[in-house]
C-alpha cells in the first residue's frame, strides 16, 4: 500500500534545539507523536481514547539531515501496513530549502489496538480499518 501522507507543519521553539544549533534527536519523536495524534483525529475523527486506542510497540528513527531554528518544519505520516491487532505508519521530517522540501529525517511507528478498560490487545476495529482505506482512497 502507498502511504497518502498527512502533513502538519510543526512549530519549534528555542529549547528544542542543542548547543550546536541543531534540533535536539529527542523532540523528532515529539514531531512523530504530535502529527500521528492530528493523523488519527483526521483518520478516525474523536475516539474515546479511554476506551480502546493504541499503544506503541516499536518506533525508529532515521536522521539525515539537520535541522537549525530557522528551518520551516512539516511532519508527514501515512499508513505503511496493518495486521490482525497492529497499524504501521510512516513518518517524513520535513524542511523547506529554497521552495523544496527536504526531507531531514524518516522512520516508522508500529502501534497496537488496545482495549483500555479490559487492558488487552484488541483486534484492529473493522471501523479503523474502512478509515484507513477511505483516507487513502480520498488522498490519491
Amino acid at each position: 500500500m502507498q502511504p497518502q501522507f498527512f502533513s502538519l507543519p510543526m512549530q519549534s521553539r528555542f529549547s528544542d534545539f542543542d548547543m550546536q544549533g541543531h534540533l535536539n534527536a529527542s523532540v523528532y519523536f515529539t514531531y512523530f507523536e504530535t502529527a500521528r495524534l492530528a493523523y488519527t483525529n483526521v483518520v478516525f475523527g474523536a475516539l474515546d481514547w479511554s476506551k480502546k486506542g493504541m499503544v506503541i510497540a516499536h518506533q525508529e528513527m532515521n536522521y539525515k539531515k539537520p535541522i537549525f531554528f530557522t528551518d520551516k518544519i512539516s511532519t508527514k505520516i501515512g499508513l505503511l501496513s496493518f495486521g490482525n491487532s497492529t497499524i504501521k505508519v510512516g513518518v517524513q521530517i520535513m524542511k523547506m530549502r529554497r521552495e523544496e522540501e527536504v526531507l531531514c529525517a524518516e522512520g516508522s511507528c508500529i502501534l497496537v489496538c488496545f482495549d483500555n478498560e479490559k487492558h488487552e490487545v484488541i483486534p484492529t476495529p473493522q471501523e479503523w480499518l474502512d478509515a484507513l482505506q477511505a483516507y487513502n482512497e480520498n488522498q490519491s
